[in-house]
């Protein structure tokens, strides 16, 4: 078996150049939370606006929290707060929130069965992780490759040199 010798600085570069947005980043990421209310009729639509309108104003006017408030109006506030979430975790008319600044509250939206109000608790930016920091992985990442590589070589060698015997011979290789 070939020795697959160790990569070079510029192999290791040019690895994580190809793999830092991916492999070596960690996601924007967003703490929210969110409380909806149900409705069948029109009705019941206009309540829930309103509702959740009532709440809104109080949380923009005292800087309280949603998760603490909606409590307060008995309604249930279903909270991803604490929880880091990606942004394809989060349902789809929580998205509005996410252009909001932390702390700040959504308008009130609504789909075809539900009014929405959410309120971003946290974020945590899009960070990709600094070569030096990951070097070490980097390097370990790139030899695999290249034993990988040179095992399939290997493979590919005696499956050529099995195919052009004339003797009938079985080959037997133990990778």
């Amino acid at each position: 078996f070939k020795d697959a010798g160790a990569p070079d600085e510029a192999e290791l570069e040019e690895f994580y150049e190809k793999a830092k947005d991916t492999k070596f980043a960690d996601p924007e990421k967003y703490s929210v939370s969110y409380t909806w209310i149900e409705f069948a009729t029109e009705e019941e639509a206009v309540a829930a606006r309103a509702k959740l309108e009532a709440l809104r104003q109080e949380i923009v006017s005292s800087e309280k929290s949603l998760a603490r408030l909606a409590k307060k109006q008995g309604v249930d506030a279903e909270s991803k707060q604490m929880i880091l979430l990606s942004r394809n975790e989060l349902p789809e008319v929580v998205e509005q929130a996410l252009e909001a600044k932390i702390n700040a509250v959504t308008a009130v939206v609504e789909d075809e069965k539900k009014v929405y109000l959410a309120q971003v608790d946290k974020f945590k930016p899009f960070v990709v992780k600094a070569y030096e920091d990951v070097k070490a992985e980097v390097a370990t990442d790139v030899q695999k490759i290249k034993v990988d590589q040179l095992i399939r070589e290997d493979i590919e060698e005696i499956m050529t040199e099995a195919r052009e015997s004339d003797n009938g011979e079985e080959v037997f290789c133990a990778y």
